[in-house]
């Protein structure tokens, strides 16, 4: 189930791809805040939140405009272009993959570029 799997008391490594303005790991983040919500171990995980690189500056600005909500995970921001054939090393840095792929489809073209990057 999505739910268990996006908040779970295990840490999580969730990726947003196509993440725009962030709202998605903004809002993922901000819920670590859940009074009574602990994990089983000392990490919470990682959120990473991706787009082009002209999407950097908004994406960015949006974290640290949003950082006092984060307790526990701070969500990172990195350059994903689905066209490449090759993965950002900060991505390939989690080799076990991630716990949960998140994307939120706005159009069919970008759906199957999406789909190739998987």
């Amino acid at each position: 189930m999505l739910k268990d799997a996006l908040f779970s008391a295990q840490p999580r490594k969730i990726l947003e791809l196509g993440a725009g303005t962030g709202i998605v790991a903004l809002t993922l983040a901000a819920l670590t805040l859940i009074p009574g919500k602990t994990m089983s171990s000392g990490s919470y995980g990682h959120i990473i939140t991706t787009d082009l690189e002209s999407a950097m500056p908004l994406l960015e600005h949006n974290i640290s405009a949003n950082a006092q909500l984060f307790q526990h995970i701070h969500p990172t921001a990195t350059v994903l272009d689905w066209d490449s054939e090759t993965l950002p090393d900060f991505i390939q840095a989690f080799n076990e993959g991630f716990d949960v792929i998140v994307y939120a489809l706005h159009s069919q073209l970008v759906f199957i570029r999406m789909i190739n990057t998987l």
